[in-house]
């Protein structure tokens, strides 16, 4: 039944220009066979239709800030997006001895991982080419991703020894969307 309405479809669609056409009163013919078969089908409901379940909306931390100790709102916020996981097996470090390339692979792993998990959305943020790679790539399989957007203060000290002591925070302000393919 469903491939006969599927053929009738296709011979709508394309206007009689594929090479098996089949004459208008052919057509005609085929398309009230396939009423009259699902005029039978619905006689025949019962009238109780089981949906399947809508797939809870989750967001994965892509980033190598874990979850917990993101700021209380950031956590609420990301939560109204979707339920909020870090990725299993963590994120890794991302030397600056790697290559490009290598990087890109590192990419394609985390993703990989990343969408055995079924995320919704995911926060992808750190090593700038990762996250690059990393949103191109989820983005592409209609993963949306975002950036979290806060004030960032960086305070230094210069120590007696010559080193430097680095004082930051962060204050969490909106989960921004990157956006970066169009559809």
């Amino acid at each position: 039944m469903a491939s006969e309405i599927a053929q009738a479809r296709n011979y709508i669609q394309h206007a009689g220009m594929n090479a098996n056409n089949l004459t208008a009163k052919d057509l005609r013919e085929k398309v009230a066979r396939c009423v009259e078969e699902l005029g039978k089908l619905v006689a025949e409901w019962d009238g109780v239709i089981v949906a399947p379940a809508a797939p809870t909306p989750k967001f994965i931390n892509l980033s190598n800030h874990p979850v917990a100790t993101w700021p209380t709102h950031q956590r609420e916020a990301a939560a109204i997006i979707g339920e909020v996981e870090d990725p299993d097996g963590g994120m890794p470090t991302v030397g600056p001895e790697l290559s490009t390339r290598e990087v890109e692979k590192l990419a394609d792993q985390l993703a990989a991982r990343a969408l055995v998990q079924r995320p919704t959305a995911a926060g992808v943020f750190g090593e700038p080419v990762l996250t690059a790679q990393l949103v191109h790539r989820l983005e592409g399989q209609g993963i949306a991703c975002f950036a979290p957007a806060g004030a960032r203060q960086v305070l230094s000290e210069d120590l007696a020894d010559g080193s430097v002591r680095v004082t930051r925070s962060f204050r969490f302000h909106q989960w921004r969307p990157y956006r970066t393919t169009r559809g």
